[in-house]
């Protein structure tokens, strides 16, 4: 009702619109009627007609024809009068209009009318044009009014509009294949006949526009999903073509990297996502902006925040040597096998010069264009140094050399050995000494059994001691039998090494146990520590905790985690009160044990552990100031140490060092961190 009260007010506003026949029955010069025109526009429209702004299509278009039939009077004058130009006549109009309607309250209408030609026409697939004759009586009517620029930019809103909904449905997610192309055909051949009716533009042009609006939207869409695109990369190599043709202009780009580096704040960069996720993540980021970018720059851009990150995390180092060694999907084996490009043929880079071409004008002002793609070369340089690195490559070394029951280290040696030529051989050369000891091992123990016919059951690793890791050492009563073969070999040893000696570390090695039980046979790899536990059974059909504890020859606690792992492969039960027997069916009944499997300890000590046990050294240092002198900040006790311990042996730790070492006391109980400073509790 209400809409039908404005559109019979905007009418009844133009009944006393006085025409230039009303105005004079002599003839009017061209001065004068343009005088006329710009008087009856002040009084009668500009006074009245803004009370009764357009809210709807409907009131627009009773408001356009109403202009129209105001402006139609004095056009159809001056067409009559040879001595008026009638283009003086129609920009005076035009500038009325432009000034002094209310352009803002019109294109709001305006655009939502658009929208509704322009679904209404991609609906009408067969026949477009059929239903928009009101639309076309418009367009052509906002022309005569001088209205077309507003016209075209409101149709230029809905149209991107329009357009990028179409993209989205169709490509939003379909990212397998490049659709650049495609996607430029479907909307030409979709909009271009409307497009050329509103803009009055030739086909070629519409197509030009076309094709440089579908460039944006679908650049800006792959960008909005650029962290999905890396995540799933190379399953996503048909998004990134299409952002390599359509995201090319500096703002395109800036936004792309921007995009992607909010996305990995909220979602990659975070404390609780695990180290190898994020360095697998670094890589396919390198792997998806290269074929992105050759060039490096958007890669530059992208990568810092991710390598400040790695850059602070403790593990990175542990977790990346882990990648290196690991065949699975994700792990970095055969990135490892591609040699840098400073080892390939040094001819090819000789021609680059003649291949120079300056950096991207987006290049920040400390980038460095990339000689190659060289992935494992840009994961080693998030290290400030090496070193650390290549200690935790020793570690993972040590570790997986320690776990092979057959001699056959090829995987290790073939990495070790594409390793020397980004660290160097002197670098390595630990490495080195523990994959010969695994070769020769291997020698020793063919010889032994096959000159001494010693029992095939029985096989040993001979290590290098000090060229080793520290390894977890940790002694326990061997079963007469087991020992009585340890002894047989250690002589056999000495006997064909000219004398040298075994000494066996006790708690190392695999033991391949066959367990038959009443309703089934378990083949399982297990510890010595674990093997011998299990032997303890045989002799007793139950056995309280302390027992098995004494027995073993090792503390309670560490026997509980023994005995968890035969609960947990259900071996063991839990009979009441640290009893357990063997479980022989299992459809026993059994007392609920609520403790878990812990995870196979390492046989190498870790870094930090090896660092704190090397740190043990000066308690007794640290002790004695703490003792005369009260509470020290930590800056004060590492400069103690420094000025106080004389060489050979002297103090050549970092205050870092200290401060892990100082935690760690605290931890045991034995000092208090209260106001920055230490003391002795």
């Amino acid at each position: 009702m209400e809409c039908k009260d404005r559109s019979a007010s905007i009418v009844k506003v133009f009944q006393f619109f006085q025409t230039p026949q009303q105005e004079s029955t002599k003839t009017l010069s061209e001065s004068t009627l343009i005088d006329t025109l710009r008087s009856n526009f002040y009084s009668s429209i500009q006074t009245q007609l803004f009370d009764n702004r357009p809210t709807t299509i409907e009131e627009l278009q009773g408001l356009i024809q109403n202009l129209y039939s105001f402006w139609f009077s004095y056009r159809d004058y001056a067409t009559k009068d040879p001595t008026i130009q009638l283009d003086h006549v129609q920009q005076c109009f035009w500038s009325l209009c432009r000034r002094h309607l209310p352009l803002d309250q019109i294109r709001k209408p305006l655009f939502a009318y658009l929208k509704k030609i322009l679904n209404l026409w991609s609906e009408n697939e067969s026949n477009p044009s059929l239903g928009l004759e009101d639309f076309f009586h418009l367009c052509e009517r906002l022309r005569q009014l001088g209205l077309v620029s507003e016209l075209k930019e409101t149709f230029a809103l809905s149209l991107k509009d329009h357009v990028q909904t179409l993209l989205y449905r169709r490509y939003g997610y379909h990212w397998s294949y490049g659709v650049y192309q495609e996607a430029a055909e479907w909307i030409r051949s979709e909009l271009t006949l409307l497009v050329e009716h509103v803009s009055f533009l030739s086909t070629a042009s519409v197509h030009i526009q076309l094709d440089q609006l579908v460039s944006n939207l679908l650049g800006r869409l792959r960008s909005d999903s650029i962290f999905e695109i890396v995540l799933e990369y190379p399953r996503s190599s048909g998004a990134i073509e299409d952002l390599r043709l359509a995201a090319r202009q500096p703002e395109q780009r800036q936004y792309l990297v921007e995009k992607f580096m909010s996305n990995c704040e909220k979602n990659i960069l975070r404390p609780s996502k695990d180290t190898s996720s994020i360095l697998i993540f670094y890589v396919s980021t390198i792997r998806c902006f290269l074929a992105l970018d050759p060039p490096g720059v958007l890669l530059d851009k992208a990568l810092k925040p991710i390598r400040s990150f790695l850059n602070e995390r403790d593990d990175t180092s542990k977790s990346l040597v882990y990648l290196l060694f690991s065949k699975s999907e994700n792990g970095l084996s055969n990135e490892l096998s591609k040699l840098p490009a400073s080892n390939v043929d040094a001819a090819s880079d000789r021609n680059d010069y003649l291949k120079w071409m300056p950096d991207p004008i987006d290049a920040a002002p400390d980038f460095r264009k990339p000689t190659d793609k060289d992935i494992i070369a840009s994961l080693i340089s998030i290290f400030k140094s090496k070193e650390t690195l290549i200690k935790e490559l020793q570690l993972l070394l040590a570790e997986r050399l320690l776990q092979i029951t057959d001699y056959n280290y090829d995987h290790e040696e073939k990495n070790i050995g594409f390793l020397k030529y980004r660290f160097g051989e002197s670098t390595l050369q630990m490495c080195n000494v523990m994959l010969e000891d695994i070769k020769k091992s291997k020698y020793i123990d063919s010889f032994i059994h096959e000159r001494e016919n010693e029992s095939d059951v029985f096989h040993a690793t001979v290590l290098s001691r000090i060229f080793w890791p520290n390894l977890i050492v940790r002694s326990f009563r061997t079963p007469k039998a087991i020992q009585e073969e340890l002894d047989k070999y250690a002589n056999s040893f000495s006997k064909n090494q000219n004398k040298r000696e075994l000494v066996y570390l006790q708690n190392l090695g695999t033991v391949e146990l066959e367990i038959e039980l009443e309703d089934r046979t378990l083949n399982i790899s297990v510890t010595p520590e674990q093997a011998t536990l299990l032997s303890f059974f045989e002799e007793s059909p139950t056995l309280r905790l302390e027992e098995a504890a004494n027995q073993l020859g090792q503390p309670t606690e560490i026997v509980k985690k023994h005995i968890n792992f035969w609960v947990h492969h259900q071996v063991l039960t839990l009979v009441k009160d640290d009893i357990y027997r063997v479980r022989e069916t299992q459809e026993e009944a059994a007392v609920i044990d609520t403790a878990i499997e812990d995870e196979p300890a390492s046989a190498v000590q870790s870094q930090s552990d090896a660092t704190a046990s090397e740190m043990r050294v000066y308690w007794s240092f640290v002790v004695g100031m703490l003792t005369n002198l009260g509470s020290l900040e930590l800056e004060r006790i590492h400069n103690m140490l420094t000025m106080f311990i004389p060489p050979p042996d002297g103090y050549n730790r970092t205050q870092n060092e200290l401060r892990e070492f100082l935690a760690l006391m605290v931890k045991e109980d034995k000092l208090e961190f209260t106001g920055g400073a230490y003391k002795l509790k």
